[in-house]
């Protein structure tokens, strides 16, 4: 009976341990965008329009149009690409 009350001990012991780590350290996994814009699409020959969404929130996310051409016309599909967390639009 002992040695189960020892290896819950050990085991509430570490779950706080856990716990608190990653309470500790959450500001860690927060999105911090880089502002510095690396290169555009026109570093690779692509015509691009910088447009700003305005969200509900009263924020702006900035983006970039890209007008895609199938076999030298306009209207192909839109594809709406999403950067990921971490960096911004430019290293992607």
């Amino acid at each position: 009976m002992y040695v189960i009350w020892i290896i819950l001990a050990v085991g509430v012991v570490c779950f706080v341990t856990q716990t608190l780590f990653v309470a500790s350290s959450q500001s860690r996994y927060v999105y911090h965008p880089d502002c510095t814009i690396v290169e555009t699409p026109a570093a690779v020959g692509l015509a691009f329009e910088e447009v700003t969404l305005p969200t509900e929130d009263g924020e702006q996310i900035s983006a970039w149009y890209v007008p895609a051409k199938v076999g030298g016309e306009d209207g192909a599909p839109t594809i709406l690409f999403c950067h990921g967390n971490a960096g911004n639009i430019s290293g992607r």
